[in-house]
């Protein structure tokens, strides 16, 4: 039963698979033809000027075939010129292989074309609607037409020249369009009628082919012809003669005569050889010593005698013992050789040179002879049209030349010293030197006398001269200290273009110098000094004028600061007036001065910061520069109050201690040791004047306002004697400082507040415009009458 049901399962397989096939078959609606094996084959060659069958292999799948009549095969075809517009379509009759393929044939007649002409075709089948192409208009199957045979070009053989069995004969055989056929090839020589093949062999698979003649057989001085045969591969056919060969079987006969055997020779020597040559003549002679290796020169004595010579440079040999070797050969390829042993002494003298390679002033020449300086007689020097004896030691080991380099133009001078010597030798020895007299060029890419520099700054400077520069001597000096630059060179060294960067802070602000350095390979020296403008600080406090210091009621206050910057100018001033519970920032004006006023309204101490900056944004700030005072002082109770100080209350607070040639100032409010009559504290001192000080007195044409404050011992207040200058301010502007700060007033306290300050305002402008019609007040004492 098992085996039952395993043959009844294979036998549903195999019937399910046959009706598969069935149903894909007869649901298939694509019929194929094939076509393959076209001849003549796609791209190969024919003669032309015959009849050729075209044929190809049309293979069928298709349904319910039964005979080639369903199937129509045509061949197109057309020479290259008349292709494709002009070319013809043939009907091919085809004869059934086996159930599956077709050969279909058309002959065709192909006329005679020029080598290389192509004729194109393609096929094209046709069943039930369904075609098959091999080929097609664009991209057809083709022939070329090939008629010539392959061309015989002889390399090293001349028509009437001599040959021999050792002369190997090179011919090019060549066909551009089918090829050769290398079976082909044959090489044979001809004399009065009677063949002998030779022997020819191919060079390394190239076009190349080389003969060897047999000669033995014929007598010297008879001629053969030599000829080559070969065919292309549609058998085209050239028989080549190279041309006549006179037969020379005789090697040459070689005599040596100098050098002798066992020779001592030296210097330039003139080795001479007679050489008997009676057929095909000398081709060369060489001559061989050691490593070297020369042709010689000959000259025909007779009909077959020649003379042969070389001058041997035996100095180009170390001296010892060696073998002159003579290889001759005549233009058979016929050879002599004949090989004698000789010696080489060349010991002479020799020179060394010593010179700079570059050379500026006065500079000394040195040499020395070595080897035999016992056959030296003289050493002199000679530069351009300078030749002078150079002074030696008495056996000339040593000698000299004071060279003056300034009597030439600067440029490339060949040194050049030659010894004299009992033998004639040529002792000599020469060096190049460049003399150059000319220091580098130095040029700055910047202008530093036009600019500040702060921090770290680069700079670039060109470095350039006739001669190379000397990379290492390029350097900036910073006081008496070299610094060796990074170069870049071009124009073979002439050219440097150096750069670096320097901390300017090590040097102090100001004008400084630095220097740039350079020099050639001749020791010019070039220099540059350069200034540079330094500027790393900000300006420099010098004083502050606050009027007044003490108000017991709200008022306008005026500031005025010196400051100076000792290399550029001052951009800004700002002050920061810090209070209890606010900070005030306020920007001075800089008419003549750094000033600016302000209205306080708040009543305790204020302390005022200076901010300032130059041009080149350096910016400083000096802490507690000024002090003042808006309300109620408590002077003479003997406490220095935390508000108070020695410029607001005397009686209280102690006096700073000051040098002898000090005093204390209080212009700002807090107690400074100051110079005494110096100009430019920023104090109009008793001694100074607007003509003898402008810097602390101002203008002249300015009005000035001196107000001495005291406070008496009645009412407990007492400030030190001030000397203020302060530029008159017009009411306006005075004016427009109270309504900045009535604006101020309005945005921060009650209605009852600003009634009161407009009260107050109101009757501070009366007290303005009483002030401004006098010239000084002097206020005194409370209670004291004015002075």
């Amino acid at each position: 039963m098992v085996v039952f049901s395993r043959n009844y399962n294979s036998m549903i397989k195999l019937i399910f698979s046959i009706i598969l096939a069935i149903i894909i078959i007869f649901s298939s609606d694509a019929n194929a033809i094939s076509l393959s094996s076209p001849t003549p084959a796609n791209g190969s060659y024919i003669t032309g000027g015959a009849t050729y069958n075209f044929t190809i292999i049309a293979s069928i799948f298709v349904v319910n075939y039964s005979n080639p009549s369903n199937v129509l095969v045509k061949l197109h075809f057309g020479s290259q010129e008349v292709w494709p517009e002009n070319r013809s379509i043939y009907n091919m009759t085809c004869n059934e292989v086996n159930e599956s393929s077709l050969l279909c044939y058309k002959e065709i007649e192909i006329v005679a074309a020029e080598s290389g002409t192509k004729e194109y075709y393609f096929f094209e089948a046709f069943e039930d609607g369904n075609y098959t192409y091999l080929g097609n208009i664009s991209s057809p199957l083709f022939v070329t037409i090939d008629r010539l045979p392959p061309k015989i070009t002889a390399l090293n053989f001349e028509n009437n020249s001599y040959v021999s069995s050792n002369k190997l004969i090179e011919v090019s055989i060549e066909d551009i369009h089918s090829g050769v056929d290398n079976s082909s090839v044959i090489a044979f020589i001809e004399k009065n009628g009677s063949i002998s093949i030779q022997n020819i062999t191919q060079i390394n698979d190239t076009k190349n082919w080389k003969i060897r003649i047999n000669t033995t057989e014929f007598e010297n001085n008879e001629s053969v012809k030599i000829y080559v045969n070969a065919s292309d591969i549609l058998g085209n056919k050239n028989t080549s003669l190279l041309g006549v060969a006179f037969i020379d079987n005789e090697a040459p006969e070689l005599i040596l005569i100098s050098p002798k055997e066992e020779e001592e020779i030296r210097g330039i020597y003139l080795v001479n050889a007679s050489l008997r040559e009676r057929y095909a003549g000398i081709e060369k002679v060489t001559i061989k010593v050691g490593s070297l290796e020369y042709i010689a020169s000959c000259e025909k004595i007779n009909e077959s005698t020649y003379s042969c010579f070389y001058n041997l440079n035996t100095t180009l040999l170390k001296d010892g013992n060696y073998s002159l070797e003579i290889y001759a050969f005549d233009k058979a390829n016929n050879s002599a050789f004949l090989s004698v042993p000789i010696s080489i002494n060349n010991k002479k003298p020799s020179i060394y040179l010593e010179a700079p390679n570059y050379a500026n002033g006065i500079v000394q020449i040195n040499s020395s002879i070595l080897g035999r300086n016992d056959i030296v007689t003289d050493v002199f020097i000679r530069i351009a049209n300078l030749e002078e004896r150079m002074s030696c030691t008495q056996d000339f080991s040593s000698c000299s030349y004071l060279l003056n380099t300034t009597k030439f133009s600067d440029g490339i001078y060949n040194i050049f010293v030659y010894a004299k010597n009992l033998y004639n030798y040529s002792v000599n020895a020469s060096k190049d030197m460049r003399i150059d007299n000319t220091p580098p060029s130095i040029l700055l890419t910047q202008d530093f006398s036009q600019i500040y520099v702060k921090g770290t700054f680069s700079f670039v400077i060109i470095v350039t001269d006739e001669s190379p520069l000397d990379e290492n001597e390029i350097k900036l000096r910073i006081d008496s200290k070299d610094i060796k630059l990074n170069c870049t060179s071009t124009l073979q060294g002439r050219r440097m273009q150096c750069g670096g960067i320097i901390d300017s802070k090590i040097f102090p602000d100001g004008k400084n110098k630095i220097t740039f350095l350079a020099k050639d390979l001749a020791s010019n020296l070039a220099y540059r000094n350069v200034e540079i403008i330094v500027d790393n600080k900000g300006p420099e406090f010098i004083n502050l004028i606050i009027n007044p210091t003490y108000s017991k009621n709200p008022t306008s206050i005026y500031f005025e600061a010196l400051v100076r910057d000792h290399v550029s100018d001052v951009s800004w001033v700002r002050l920061i007036i810090r209070a209890e519970n606010e900070t005030l920032t306020i920007n001075l004006r800089n008419s003549s001065r750094w000033s600016n006023s302000a209205f306080f309204s708040s009543f305790g101490s204020y302390y005022v910061d200076l901010q300032a900056s130059d041009i080149n944004d350096n910016v400083e700030y000096y802490a507690n520069v000024g002090y003042f005072f808006i309300g109620t002082v408590e002077c003479g109770n003997n406490i220095c109050e935390k508000y108070e100080n020695y410029c607001l209350c005397k009686e209280d607070c102690p006096k700073p201690s000051c040098n002898i040639d000090e005093e204390v100032s209080c212009s700002g409010g807090i107690p400074r040791c100051v110079k005494k009559n110096y100009c430019g504290n920023g104090i109009c001192e008793a001694n100074e004047d607007c003509e003898n000080c402008k810097e602390d007195c101002k203008e002249c044409e300015t009005s000035l306002i001196t107000t001495t404050i005291k406070v008496g011992e009645n009412n407990g207040k007492e400030t030190s004697k001030e000397k203020i200058e302060q530029e008159k301010s017009g009411i306006s502007e005075q004016a427009s400082i109270i309504i900045e700060q009535i604006a101020s007033t309005l945005k921060e306290n009650s209605y009852l507040l600003v009634i009161l300050v407009l009260i107050f305002v109101v009757l501070l402008i009366f007290v303005i415009k009483i002030k401004n019609r006098k010239k000084h007040i002097i206020i005194v004492k409370l209670g004291e009458e004015i002075k």
